[in-house]
């Protein structure tokens, strides 16, 4: 129980990160979210 509790408390940690109110910040995280995403799609294809 104390594992899953820990983990909890890291997820929510470092949900909170990126959370800076500065627009290029959420702009800079989206670019690399949709990288990722695209990278993703063509290696399954």
């Amino acid at each position: 129980m104390e594992g899953v509790a820990s983990a909890a408390g890291a997820l929510g940690r470092w949900a909170r990160r990126p959370q800076t109110g500065q627009l290029h910040q959420y702009l800079a995280q989206a670019v690399a979210a949709f990288t990722v995403l695209a990278v993703v799609l063509v290696l399954v294809r």
